[in-house]
């Protein structure tokens, strides 16, 4: 998803009539989970222990395929992972929007058969089991505004307590963030909210461009927290790698290759073969990089 002209004039009228209320962000010593938003537009979250239920799948070559479904403060959230017996590594992957954990099961047995744990996380909103709306910015802003939790936090924080779940399964592996399009802008942001992660993977991604809005201060507070321009380049010295095709007809290469620079770091951006969203050959690709 990219914003074009219209689309940034469509925002600014949403924000034009968006009353300003309150929003606590400041850091609260607390066993409820909360949100902080730093001056830098840093995004950071206290999160209770992740809980999940596990159902089998499948087993084969010993790769075992599960669903889990994590037990959250805002409700249960779906997710897919392929598991080998020893993993040298692990991937929390966020689909594309509308793509549901389903269309990335057999992805993520691939990875498993190369010595990669791999889970899918189900985004809320992209259609699949776990509930939600698909990205919806005038309603995130109107929850921040309200002092509730905007589903795009929701999101980053179901990737973290996937990373938190595998860190439980597998022990000192590195854990990378990945996603493909508004999946690698999840990636990106959960990737700087939580050190832990090893590193970020992007697929077809790029940043929102909500620097070009003219806004008042609460909004634009959560506006850079929601930034992958901003976020990505806090995460040097941390390995990112984003992927992007030419061809690609949604986000343009030209942005891949503006993000990848932001990145710093001497953060590549490879391009492959096909138009918009991950492949084969940038399954290839990751394995041989992490």
């Amino acid at each position: 998803m990219s914003l074009n002209s219209a689309g940034i004039l469509l925002i600014m009228l949403i924000f034009s009539f968006l009353a300003v209320t309150g929003c606590t962000t400041s850091p609260q010593v607390t066993e409820k989970p909360s949100y902080h938003i730093g001056q830098d537009g840093s995004l950071t979250f206290t999160l209770p222990p992740v809980t999940a239920t596990e159902d089998i799948i499948s087993e084969k070559d010993g790769i075992i395929t599960e669903k889990i479904t994590f037990h959250t403060h805002s409700g249960d959230v779906n997710a897919i992972l392929a598991g080998p017996k020893n993993p040298r590594a692990a991937v929390v992957y966020a689909p594309g929007a509308g793509v549901p954990a389903s269309g990335h099961r057999d992805r993520a047995y691939f990875f498993a058969a190369h010595s990669i744990a791999f889970l899918i996380i189900d985004v809320r909103g992209n259609g699949g089991e776990t509930p939600g709306h698909p990205f919806d910015l005038k309603t995130d802003i109107r929850a921040y505004l309200d002092g509730e939790w905007p589903q795009t936090y929701l999101i980053i924080t179901d990737m973290i307590q996937g990373k938190d779940y595998l860190r439980g399964l597998y022990g000192n592996i590195p854990i990378w963030a990945a996603g493909s399009s508004n999946g690698g802008r999840y990636a990106v942001i959960a990737a700087a909210a939580e050190p832990d992660f090893a590193g970020c993977i992007g697929i077809s991604t790029a940043g929102f461009g909500f620097s070009n809005l003219s806004v008042n201060e609460p909004v634009r507070q959560y506006l850079n927290s929601i930034e992958p321009e901003i976020a990505v380049t806090t995460l040097a010295p941390r390995p990112v790698i984003i992927f992007h095709a030419p061809p690609d007809p949604i986000i343009p290469y030209a942005a891949g290759l503006s993000f990848a620079e932001r990145a710093g770091n001497n953060t590549p951006c490879i391009p492959f073969n096909g138009t918009h969203g991950i492949t084969g050959e940038v399954d290839e690709q990751i394995l041989s990089l992490i």
